[in-house]
């Protein structure tokens, strides 16, 4: 029985939040120059406020967020002081894209709000479906999801009434990403690469045209490109689609670094660090985990670096160096903090929680998981409720505090039942059966593991059924039922095959292997641990080949075949 812990769901649920925030710099406005007949004074703040433009959005693909925030500052007071309403609202759009990667998601939509109601009074309407776009990934950055696809669905339709190639294909890039938020994957992956389609598109049809369009025209759809190409990674990844993601962040991960896209390089570093981790190249995803987070951390991008700061912990807590987890998490921590992150500050202080309970250090771990249990009821976050109750339960089970641990593991299961999670209601019911049988209420853990043997085979969790089988036939095992058990543990061994947990299969074919020695089938019983004893071998478990070794050995001495057993000794030595 292991602990809850939502580190790897939360790591790639929060890249793929980030990568939304990073689809946002704003596109370019058009005619925001002055009459010939205006003074020369006049031209001059003209001219200056487009050179301040193109290097305010030069800073923000090149992820400069504070020196982007102080140019589009700087276009607004001008555009402000020519009365130039048109440029005024794109240099707001710039600012709030700005304002919404500093967290400062506020202030983003009210100078993004301002943007749309002059665009609106000027009837601009290309100008309105960007700047619904823009507002969009705001409310997405808030995790307010129906609010982010209503805005996006919005500006998709402005930008297909008025033909705005580019605005489409950056509206369905965001469409695309907030179904990944959701893990609506299919939808996500769609609308991404309809969006890419098109950009690519956009892109020839601007690079034909390069000596006609200033380069700040000529950027966007290879900005936009990388964007995309991290969001289809990245809802790849989300999808456990291993092998597609990599060809994607590939290329989104060489689009940036030739473009000196730094946010957008350093999503694609971080996307690549999570599926090194994933498929345990645990040293590979630290390095490049490190790299994103020195790409990412002058830019100002604190969402992003705390979701770094985050996951590399993550990879020490697995490689079990404790202290330089709780080190990044803490650091993780502080920022979420900072940013004022409480849902995000409730998953750390879990986490937190859980290396603890690891390192055995209970009274830390205790306090760290009541704080997260008060932030997760403060925000009405249920889904992590639920984890943090789970792990206080196991830490009062493992204490033997019994009664504690089912009141926590009641309410885990009431919340699950509640949302709809019939995964995790069978791993409670499961648990709560464990907590049963070491109190050695037999039929009350009996009753449980049942529920639980059914809702694993309603929800095809064959890795949980073959634990509750597992459990079932010690349970029969102990009282002296070995039909019954042997019948169990056949099934969990038969699952364990099925889906090729090793592990598993070892201690089941163990257990099948005590149980006939227990009824003196000695023959039987040598041929299953031999077959364990293959399984060790093969997985270079010492341990556990030197356990079957020996009771091999026992089992020849016990027939008087005393050859045969110390050859097993010798080996077992």
């Amino acid at each position: 029985m292991g602990i809850y812990s939502t580190i790897p769901v939360f790591c790639l649920k929060l890249a793929s939040a980030t990568l939304l925030c990073l689809l946002s710099p704003i596109l370019a406005p058009e005619n925001l120059g002055v009459a010939p007949a205006v003074a020369q004074t006049t031209l001059d703040q003209a001219t200056q406020a487009e050179q301040l433009f193109d290097r305010a959005r030069s800073e923000f693909v090149k992820g400069q967020l504070p020196q982007a925030k102080e140019s589009y500052q700087q276009v607004l007071k001008i555009y402000r002081q020519l009365g130039n309403s048109s440029g005024e609202a794109f240099a707001l759009n710039g600012l709030g894209d700005v304002y919404n990667l500093l967290s400062q998601q506020t202030k983003a939509l009210e100078v993004l709000q301002q943007a749309l109601k002059i665009q609106q009074g000027n009837g601009d309407r290309k100008g309105e479906g960007e700047t619904l776009t823009h507002i969009g990934t705001v409310y997405s950055s808030q995790e307010d999801y129906p609010k982010a696809l209503e805005l996006l669905e919005q500006a998709l339709t402005i930008n297909q009434e008025v033909g705005n190639q580019l605005g489409i294909g950056y509206a369905l890039v965001n469409i695309g990403s907030v179904y990944s938020s959701q893990g609506e994957f299919d939808k996500a992956l769609d609308r991404l690469e309809q969006g890419l389609t098109i950009l690519k598109e956009v892109g020839k049809t601007e690079k034909s045209d390069a000596l006609k369009e200033p380069l700040r025209d000529r950027i966007l759809p290879r900005y936009y490109q990388a964007a995309a190409l991290n969001g289809i990674g990245s809802a790849y990844i989300w999808s456990g689609k291993l092998n597609q993601a990599w060809e994607f962040l590939e290329q989104a991960h060489t689009l940036s670094r030739e473009e000196g896209y730094g946010l957008e390089e350093g999503v694609a570093l971080t996307l690549k660090g999570i599926l090194y981790t994933a498929q345990e190249q645990l040293d590979k995803g630290l390095e490049t985990l490190e790299l994103g987070l020195a790409i990412t951390k002058p830019t100002g991008f604190r969402g992003l670096e705390q979701d770094i700061l985050f996951l590399i912990g993550g990879i020490y807590n697995q490689k079990g160096e404790y202290l330089k987890a709780i080190d990044y998490y803490q650091q993780s921590l502080a920022i979420r903090r900072e940013l004022g992150k409480r849902k995000l500050e409730g998953i750390a202080l879990n986490t937190i929680g859980v290396v603890y309970h690891k390192q055995q250090q209970y009274d830390q771990a205790i306090d760290y998981y009541q704080q997260a249990l008060a932030i997760h009821r403060e925000v009405k976050n249920q889904a992590e409720e639920s984890t943090t109750l789970g792990n206080i339960a196991i830490l009062y089970e493992k204490q033997e505090q019994y009664d504690q641990a089912l009141n926590y593991y009641q309410q885990a299961l009431a919340i699950h039942r509640q949302l709809g999670k019939g995964k995790l209601e069978g791993v409670v019911l499961n648990n709560i059966g464990l907590v049963y049988y070491n109190q050695k209420q037999y039929d009350q853990a009996l009753n449980y593991y049942q529920q639980a043997l059914a809702i694993h085979r309603e929800v095809k969790n064959q890795a949980e059924e073959s634990t509750t089988l597992g459990n079932i036939g010690e349970l029969y095992w102990n009282q002296e039922q070995y039909d019954q058990a042997l019948n169990y543990y056949q099934q969990a061994l038969t699952i364990h095959r099925e889906v090729k947990n090793q592990a598993g299969e070892s201690i089941t074919l163990g257990n099948i292997a005590y149980l006939y020695r227990k009824q003196e089938q000695y023959d039987q019983a040598i041929n299953y641990y031999q077959q364990a004893l293959t399984i060790h071998r093969e997985v270079k478990n010492q341990a556990g080949e030197s356990t079957t070794l020996g009771n091999i050995a026992e089992l020849y001495h016990k027939q008087e075949q005393y050859d045969q057993a110390l050859n097993y000794y010798q080996q077992a030595l």
